[in-house]
């Protein structure tokens, strides 16, 4: 009787799935490959017309396995839209995933507007591709690549409406300054994440204002220890005049007064 009663509830429950997916639209998918298993992981969305900049973003996400039965994943618990996590070529086309602790890991990002998107990890079996649980990072990424068995998630510490501007003298010279965002690399393994102070200095858009990625982990308060940042308020300042460019680490918001440690080009 409990076996007839738990084949019954199975039936029922891959049944309402099949409903809920034959009733949204597609809105983008993604293959992975695993040995000789393949599964398509699909979002899709509840409208059949959508914004151009939104093609991408559905309220639903489910997979598949092969030609088997569509299952809805985890990473959809919370409300919300949802897309793939498009990064360099991993295991699968067109997402982030690899294998992780026995586990198998593809990113997802929430929206999160105006502010940059959260980050979520969905994990299957690694046997047979079956959806296991799935994670919210609380990071905001917006781009993202495999690192061996670890996530390499590119992220930020400010958001969009955290600026502030004004006016600073350097070296006798009038500058407009504005508070930045400082992109900072971390790997996620396992649902614990540290910075990556390489692959952070090599992305930097001011990489070239040092010397060597010495000096950048003196100005940007590198912590080996702890794997991570102490100075992660960047100020850009412009001349633009004579085109010159300076920034500035510091651990926090300050009233400048020009004899800061600014590093000029």
């Amino acid at each position: 009787m409990t076996i007839l009663l738990t084949i019954l509830l199975s039936t029922i429950t891959l049944a309402s799935v099949e409903d809920a997916f034959e009733k949204t639209y597609p809105r983008d998918n993604a293959f992975c490959q695993m040995g000789a298993e393949k599964i398509e992981i699909m979002v899709r969305g509840n409208q059949s017309h959508i914004e151009p900049g939104d093609k991408l973003w559905g309220e639903h996400v489910f997979s598949r396995i092969g030609t088997g039965p569509v299952e809805k994943l985890p990473v959809n618990a919370e409300s919300g839209l949802y897309r793939l996590f498009r990064g360099e070529p991993s295991s699968c086309a067109k997402v982030v995933g690899t294998t992780q602790n026995g586990k198998f890991a593809v990113l997802f990002q929430k929206n999160n507007r105006p502010h940059k998107n959260q980050v979520h990890v969905q994990y299957f079996d690694l046997l047979n591709f079956k959806p296991l649980g799935a994670v919210n990072t609380t990071l905001l990424g917006d781009k993202a690549r495999v690192k061996g068995d670890s996530f390499l998630i590119r992220t930020h510490l400010l958001n969009s409406r955290d600026t502030d501007m004004g006016k600073v003298t350097i070296n006798r010279k009038d500058y407009l300054y504005q508070h930045h965002r400082f992109p900072i690399w971390v790997l996620h393994f396992n649902e614990g994440t540290s910075a990556d102070v390489t692959a952070t200095f090599e992305d930097f858009e001011y990489k070239s204002y040092f010397k060597s990625i010495d000096e950048f982990k003196a100005k940007s308060g590198w912590l080996e220890s702890d794997k991570s940042f102490t100075n992660t308020t960047l100020y850009v300042a412009i001349n633009h005049q004579e085109k010159l460019k300076c920034i500035l680490f510091l651990k926090n918001k300050m009233t400048f007064t020009g004899e800061e440690s600014w590093i000029c080009q």
